[in-house]
């Protein structure tokens, strides 16, 4: 199985015996005074891409030096400059982010309310009216309680300032004014179905309170209060709903907004903590370091990686021929102990040469390309989290909030899309239409949705988002079982000529073994001897690249070489 927690920590630290990725390694320590560092570096990377045709990368470029000396000075008012501008770059996604969390909360809060007016839209009466009257308690507890000592809960408990009729609230929630209520079905701000459960079923108190009022239901003074809130009640109906729709589409125009400036301010920013970063000196100075002296040491690492390689693998379990892909990965750490020596002086800042000791180690590893793809992506992860401040969590935390807001109304409003969603989350297209939060997202998910050219666009440059998606993968059904059984059997039947006389020994020493359990064991010996002899050529071939720059770099050095 792929390691996708893997590291280049953990590389270095196997053991080459545990056979698992490491295949070499090996040290040269090189010191000499007629050689320069820069000569050594560029002689390497020159090599590996000039004449090896491989890939080379930069992981890691650090150094200390000593804090008495000349070269300490300058790159420390080097490192103040870029330092001040990293800081308001700083400054600014800070804000940035505490405002993409605000607007996230608020966007949750009124699309909670804009699911009660879509409810109240629904067929199923039960749930229609399940919404209508949360909205009506909405109204009640946020707008008729601003009146203080007037509103109806006031008036029900019976304080100092109310009449005393414990019945407002109760005769709110249990009637209607019809014309109105008429009204907000013919502008379908409500359903039929929500309509005809308030008016056409059978109920011991009427649902008009102008019925009410002509049968002296209650007291009169109460039902006309009632009637007056229940006009209020429809205007903010009508109203609030708007606003809510006006205030989503703009929260979500805002939310777009605030996140691509979040992207692009973090990549101007980026360069400038990379430099920073690199300017900042290493605290915890080796014993190399004496701080009277002028010395310096530098640590750098190297990455290359060789040509993609397909090896064939049997899969017993579902009786098929898998192709894993295995990248030959070279590792190149190099530390120099070296006496910084200007070479030119240009106004008040020196350019520096590098005579001293240099320690190089190789290392060889074999990865499967997931693997190495992780080895990459934990890495630039890193300089990401250092550079914005979030963590694994709170990104976490909010993209699904940030999938809804770009994705979900292009989802509900296409029916292939709202099919392909529900399935994937293992819910019916009425619950994603009617909540959201149903939705499960997952890599899977964003990749089958990513084929519609609308939700491709409507991601534009939030792609890093399926970084912190988990994986949904789903179980293998029971028809393909028997399905593959089933191949597996008549590949047995009619298995090729020289494999005839394997088959009948096999047959003879397994006599009661299943058919299909032979035909398998015998596939998976094969393919591992196949897949062990590619896989044994393959290490050839690296270790042998690895040995060719080792000896290489002796050869142009001057050192011996055996």
């Amino acid at each position: 199985m792929p390691d996708n927690n893997i590291n280049l920590d953990t590389l270095r630290n196997e053991k080459i015996e545990d056979n698992k990725h490491k295949y070499m390694e090996i040290k040269i320590i090189f010191d000499s005074q007629n050689i320069k560092f820069e000569q050594i570096y560029y002689w390497l990377l020159d090599f590996i891409r000039d004449n090896l045709k491989m890939n080379i990368s930069k992981l890691s470029d650090d150094f200390t030096s000593s804090v008495g000396s000349a070269f300490f000075g300058e790159m420390s008012s080097r490192a103040s400059a870029v330092l001040a501008t990293a800081r308001s770059a700083a400054e600014l996604i800070n804000n940035l982010t505490k405002s993409i969390i605000s607007i996230l909360d608020e966007y949750k809060q009124i699309q909670s309310k804009i699911i009660l007016y879509e409810k109240v839209l629904s067929n199923d009466k039960d749930e229609a009216y399940s919404a209508y009257i949360t909205l009506k308690d909405i109204w009640l507890n946020n707008v008729d309680s601003t009146r203080g000592g007037a509103s109806l809960f006031s008036i029900a408990r019976g304080s100092r300032n109310s009449l005393g009729y414990s019945t407002a609230p109760d005769l709110f929630y249990l009637t209607e004014i019809k014309s109105e209520v008429q009204k907000l079905l013919d502008k379908n701000l409500i359903g039929k179905a929500l309509f005809d459960k308030l008016f056409n079923e059978p109920s011991n108190i009427p649902r008009d309170i102008g019925e009410v009022k002509n049968k002296k239901i209650v007291n009169e003074k109460v039902s006309n209060i009632v009637d007056i809130r229940l006009q209020e009640y429809y205007n903010w109906f009508e109203s609030n709903r708007k606003f809510l729709y006006d205030r989503y589409n703009l929260l979500k125009s805002y939310l777009k907004h605030q996140l691509s400036s979040l992207l692009y301010y973090t990549e101007y920013a980026k360069p400038y903590f990379k430099f920073a970063r690199k300017l900042l000196q290493n605290p915890n100075q080796p014993v190399d370091i004496i701080n009277a002296l002028e010395t310096a040491i530098i640590d750098l690492s190297l990455l290359s990686v060789g040509k993609e390689n397909s090896i064939n693998t049997y899969n017993a379990e579902k009786d098929t021929v898998e192709q894993k892909l295995y990248i030959p990965v070279y590792d190149i750490q190099i530390r120099s102990r070296a006496f910084p020596t200007i070479i030119n002086r240009i106004e008040r800042s020196g350019m520096y040469t590098f005579i001293g000791r240099t320690d190089i180690n190789f290392r060889v590893y074999l990865l499967e390309k997931s693997e190495y793809e992780n080895l990459i992506i934990n890495q630039e992860e890193e300089d990401l989290l250092y550079i914005t401040g979030l963590t694994d969590d709170y990104i976490k935390d909010i993209s699904d909030l940030i999938l809804e807001s770009f994705l979900y109304d292009i989802i509900r409003n296409d029916n292939n899309l709202l099919k392909i969603t529900a399935e994937k989350s293992k819910v019916t297209e009425a619950d994603i239409k009617n909540n959201p939060y149903k939705i499960r997202w997952s890599k899977e998910l964003l990749e089958e949705l990513e084929k519609d050219q609308k939700i491709k666009k409507a991601l534009g440059s939030i792609m890093w988002i399926k970084k912190y998606l988990p994986e949904n993968k789903e179980e293998k059904k029971e028809e393909n079982k028997e399905k593959k059984k089933s191949e597996s059997s008549i590949k047995y039947i009619f298995p090729s000529l020289n494999e005839i006389f394997v088959r009948i020994l096999e047959f003879i020493t397994t006599y009661k073994k299943d058919l299909i359990s032979i035909s398998k064991d015998i596939k998976k010996k094969q393919f591992q001897k196949e897949r062990d002899d590619a896989m044994n050529d393959l290490k050839d071939k690296t270790i042998d690249t690895g040995w060719k720059i080792y000896t290489s770099f002796k050869k142009t050095f001057g050192m011996l070489t055996y």
